[in-house]
């Protein structure tokens, strides 16, 4: 008998209570009976085929030939006789196993389903417990599933025969398999769903205007995801069929709402390789086949590496070689590396072949990293989501793409956050594509998502920008300063009514700036300073100017607002020029008398004084920024070589350029082409 058993492992006697050890696959029993009953019978039995003594006085050797088949033959059939024997045996350790599983799971289900109604600040504590017992299941049916493996393998070198492959092959895989693992895996399903079912659906962020609720949603599926056993996988898929080759691999993500944190991608002409790192839990192990399918859909190679160059004291939760992801660790490994499915006879798409000669000039493109396609022009999407990019938004992005005839060229990730949430897009669009059209199309697909993509041509001028024009109320500051203004008068209601309308383009502006001044009238001129001390920048504005002035860009405010407080907000941003309305105040200095002077800052004269800053400063429009979020930002938004609305009204971003609605300016930069370890070198400080 074996000097080490398994059955009498100390490591197994901590991980599982003493009864659960008495239903344990007998290792003993089998280890025993392939000593005494299978070994004697084998041919490596001692004497079986050992040769005479003199073999030159025996008979000939036909006789010795004789003798030995027969002697095999009775050995043979001993041996047959035992293999049913020892089988039986097998079969019902393997059913005290099977039957003790069912029982725990059934106790585990019935729990669960008392969860329903139950008190959310009392389901995650449930949860996490629940979890717990499913964890030691699973390591329970791993460790019998070690023992039987071990003393099949024991069988297979006594009797000379293969029956553990085969066994265990027909013992691991299904939903009828004894260790339960695919049941063990639909209730962990279960846990998750009851949570997804009292906090909302995770994977779907809410609407733009609706963060709280994202923020919710988005650490609730984290929590989820990690409480869960995990393991970290790089998953790639490579061949002839370019952007379909993302939209395979991201569909087959979405399916899971499995969050990508960093990617990799390829093209060489047709060919396109789009690789993926995941985390994924027990319940994604269908995505494997899903991406096997894919695969063979596109005539793909697909291939997949598990995620171990780490030390064992920086495994996160979850993280276990020997843990409860083993058995699906092994599992993959077994059916899954390396995949490599390259067959243009199972492919629904044959592949496409492109030749380059005197009579097809265009055929080629002149860099190999391009779409080979003619009539095209290159254009750059930046898409992110502060949030984090969800696989869902991704491949309805890609499909975008391919429903538009669009080629990915490039895919680059701007970010270092521990989810992707940055992708920086070049795009081979066809001439005749209407770009204002699919940007509008993009603003449902952008807000149902809560998440970005701006379109920008791509050439020279995207990062060699030289002057950004910024509007000031609800763009560098939170605050629409009237408003403010109005608070201290107690008109508050009033102004902000007639502010809303000419934020939405419903009046005019000149018109509404008159009557909320006139408003203010008698207001004392101390609330001017008392304002400007309430104002809060918006976050990234500091910054998002340290930044750009580190570059050598030149920056302004231009202001429906008012002087003091674009003078107070250049001095604090260190901006270089500032424009805005002029109050009229008291011969005696004390008070507001409800009137501006001078050239009122409406649209027109916003889109002016940028085209007078460019003149000044020799730059061209192609190399002007404007950011701003309301309807008389539009004129100065469309002057601008890149016009951006921040946070904007519905109409500003149906008609502007590019659009951000995240809290932060910072993705102005992304923008511009720059990524977060540029960022950080023009910041010196945290992104």
């Amino acid at each position: 008998m074996d000097p080490f058993c398994p059955a009498t492992d100390p490591s197994a006697q901590v991980q599982f209570p003493q009864e659960w050890l008495a239903k344990c696959v007998d290792y003993n029993l089998l280890d025993i009976y392939i000593e005494k009953q299978v070994a004697p019978k084998t041919l490596h039995a001692v004497g079986v085929l050992s040769p005479p003594e003199n073999p030159r006085t025996s008979s000939s050797w036909i006789d010795l030939s004789k003798e030995l088949v027969e002697n095999v033959s009775n050995r043979l059939v001993e041996l047959g006789k035992q293999v049913p024997c020892f089988g039986r045996l097998v079969e019902t350790e393997v059913e005290h196993v099977a039957v003790f599983i069912t029982e725990q799971l059934n106790v585990t289900n019935a729990a669960i389903e008392t969860l329903t109604g139950t008190p959310p600040e009392q389901t995650l504590a449930r949860v996490k417990e629940l979890q717990g017992q499913l964890d030691q299941l699973r390591s329970f049916a791993e460790y019998n599933q070690r023992l039987l493996s071990l003393v099949l393998e024991k069988f297979d070198e006594k009797s000379g025969l293969r029956f553990r492959h085969l066994y265990l092959l027909n013992a691991e895989g299904g939903d009828d398999s004894p260790f339960a693992f695919h049941q063990i895996a639909t209730l962990e399903s279960n846990l998750a769903n009851i949570l997804q079912q009292q906090h909302g659906e995770m994977h779907l962020p809410a609407a733009i205007g609706k963060s709280e609720g994202s923020d919710q949603a988005t650490s609730l599926q984290s929590l989820v995801r990690t409480s869960l056993p995990h393991q970290k996988v790089l998953i790639s898929l490579g061949g002839p069929h370019g952007t379909d080759i993302i939209s395979s691999v991201l569909h087959c993500m979405s399916r899971y709402a499995c969050p990508i944190e960093d990617f990799m991608f390829s093209r060489l002409y047709h060919q396109v390789t789009f690789g993926v790192l995941v985390t994924l839990v027990p319940s994604d192990m269908p995505l494997y086949q899903d991406l096997k399918d894919a695969a063979k859909e596109w005539d793909a190679n697909l291939s997949f590496e598990i995620f171990e160059h780490r030390h064992d004291s920086q495994k996160g939760p979850g993280e276990d070689n020997n843990g409860p992801l083993s058995h699906m660790i092994q599992s993959l490994r077994q059916h899954f590396r390396p995949v490599v499915i390259n067959s243009s006879a199972t492919a629904k798409y044959p592949s496409q072949k492109v030749e380059a000669n005197a009579d097809n000039p265009a055929a080629v493109t002149r860099w190999i990293q391009e779409a080979p396609y003619s009539g095209r022009k290159k254009y750059t999407a930046t898409v992110f989501n502060q949030k984090g990019l969800t696989t869902e938004f991704l491949y309805l992005w890609t499909r975008f793409l391919l429903d538009h005839k669009i080629s990915v060229e490039k895919m680059i990730r701007l970010d270092r956050e521990p989810i992707c949430s940055a992708i920086d897009y070049v795009l081979s669009v066809p001439e005749d594509q209407d770009i204002t059209m699919m940007r509008n199309k993009l603003i449902a697909l952008s807000i149902a998502h809560a998440t970005d993509v701006a379109l920008q041509p791509y050439n020279v001028f995207r990062r060699n920008k030289r002057l950004v024009v910024f509007d000031m109320d609800s763009t560098l500051i939170q605050q629409e300063v009237i408003d403010e203004i109005g608070r201290y008068a107690g008109l508050t209601e009033k102004i902000a009514a007639i502010t809303e309308r000419a934020m939405n383009g419903d009046i005019d502006f000149k018109e509404s700036l008159r009557q909320r001044v006139q408003l203010l009238k008698d207001t004392p001129i101390e609330v001017i300073d008392a304002v400007k001390q309430r104002l809060v920048f918006t976050e990234g504005a500091r910054l998002l100017c340290h930044a750009l002035k580190r570059l050598g860009f030149k920056l302004a405010v231009i202001s429906g607002g008012f002087t003091p407080f674009a003078n107070y907000v250049k001095h604090e941003l260190g901006l270089d020029y500032a424009f805005a309305n002029n109050l009229k105040v008291s011969a005696d200095g004390t008070r507001l008398i409800g009137e501006t002077t001078g050239s009122v800052v409406d649209a027109e004269r916003k889109a002016e004084l940028l085209e007078v800053i460019a003149q000044a400063e020799s730059v061209s429009l192609d190399q002007v920024v404007a950011v701003g979020d309301g309807a008389n930002d539009l004129l100065m938004l469309d002057k601008a070589g890149l016009g951006i609305a921040f946070n904007a009204k519905p109409r500003v971003q149906e008609q502007a350029k590019a659009r951000i609605n995240q809290k932060s300016l910072k993705y102005v930069l992304y923008l511009l082409g720059y990524n977060e370890e540029e960022c950080l070198q023009l910041t010196g400080a945290n992104f």
